[in-house]
C-alpha cells in the first residue's frame, strides 16, 4: 500500500517538476544479512531479558500476593515491574536503531524508494520526499562503509541550496544508482573541466591539481611521465611514482567532492599522455 502511494506521489513529482520519462526504481530490499542480523539481535534480547525474571521470583509470587501488604507491592514492582519496563525500553530501542539503520536493510526497516528519471531523481522515505534535478546537484560523494569483511559504497549529493541527499547501502543496487547520477553530473559538469585542461589551466580538488604537465599535492609535482599508475578504488586513490617503492600518494576517495569528474579527467589524461589508469574493487 505504502508503495504504491510511494509511486504514484513520485509520478505527480514527475509531471510537476518535468522530469522526463520513468528510467528505473531503486528500494530497499530486506537481505539475508539483514534477517541474521536482526533475528540474532532479537534472539539475544529475549534470552536476556528472560533472564531478568528467574525461576525463584516466580515461585516467589504467589507468597507475595498471599500477605499482600504495601512492602510486598514494592518488591513486586521491583522484581517484575522492573524487568518489564526494561523489556519495553529495549524493544523500542531496537526497533527505533533497525528502523533507521544505514547498514542493514532488515524486516522493520523503513522503505526508501528512489525513481531515477531522465531529468532527475524522485526520493521517499516514510512521510519525506526529495525531487532531486540533475541541474541542482553541485557535488556527488563517494562514501564506503564496511559490512563484514566486504566494503560497500555509497553516495552523498549535495545541492547548490545547501541540502543533502544521503543514498544509503540499504538501497539494493545503490552503486548502479550512483553511477547514474555520475554519468548526468559528467555530462553537465566535464566539458567544462576538459575545456580548462586543454587550455592548459589548473584543474583542483581537494589537496590536488591537475593540469598538462602533471599532478601536484600541497608538498611537490610529480610530472606525467614519472607517475607509474594510478589506482582508484572504493575507499582510497593511489598514485606511484616511477622507481619509488612507497606510494607518492594516497589519499581517502570521500576528500574528493565530484571524484566522477576526477575519474573522467584521469582516463582522458590516460589516453592522451598513455596513463595506466586502474580500478580496484
Amino acid at each position: 500500500m505504502s508503495s504504491h502511494t510511494g509511486v504514484s506521489q513520485a509520478s505527480l513529482l514527475q509531471e510537476e517538476y518535468r522530469l522526463g520519462p520513468l528510467v528505473e526504481m531503486y528500494q530497499t530490499q530486506v537481505t539475508r544479512s539483514g534477517n541474521l542480523v536482526f533475528g540474532g539481535m532479537l534472539i539475544f534480547l529475549v534470552l536476556y531479558l528472560c533472564g531478568l525474571i528467574t525461576p525463584i521470583e516466580v515461585m516467589l509470587f504467589p507468597l507475595i500476593s498471599a500477605s499482600f501488604s504495601s512492602s510486598s507491592l514494592l518488591l513486586m514492582v521491583m522484581m517484575f515491574g522492573f524487568p518489564l519496563l526494561l523489556i519495553l525500553v529495549s524493544c523500542s530501542f531496537l526497533f527505533w536503531l533497525f528502523r533507521k539503520d544505514r547498514l542493514w536493510a532488515t524486516p522493520i526497516r523503513r522503505k526508501i524508494v528512489v525513481s531515477l528519471y531522465a531529468g532527475g531523481i524522485v526520493y521517499h522515505e516514510g512521510r519525506k520526499q526529495q525531487v532531486v534535478t540533475w541541474e541542482q546537484i553541485r557535488f556527488v560523494e563517494r562514501l564506503a562503509i564496511r559490512r563484514w569483511k566486504t566494503l560497500l559504497r555509497y553516495y552523498k549529493l549535495k545541492m547548490d541550496n545547501q541540502t543533502e541527499l544521503a543514498l544509503l547501502v540499504v538501497i539494493a543496487h545503490v552503486e548502479e544508482l550512483g553511477a547514474a547520477i555520475e554519468r548526468e553530473v559528467n555530462k553537465r559538469l566535464l566539458p567544462e573541466v576538459l575545456a580548462r585542461y586543454t587550455a592548459h589551466k589548473p584543474i583542483t580538488f581537494t589537496g590536488l591539481c591537475l593540469n598538462q604537465e602533471g599532478i601536484s599535492n600541497s608538498a611537490e609535482t610529480l610530472p606525467w611521465h614519472e607517475v607509474e599508475q594510478v589506482i582508484l578504488s572504493v575507499e582510497a586513490l593511489t598514485i606511484k611514482e616511477r622507481g619509488i617503492a612507497k606510494e607518492w600518494l594516497t589519499a581517502p576517495i570521500t576528500q574528493f567532492r565530484n571524484a566522477c569528474l576526477l575519474e573522467a579527467l584521469l582516463e582522458h589524461i590516460k589516453e592522451e599522455k598513455g596513463l595506466v589508469v586502474r580500478e580496484r574493487r
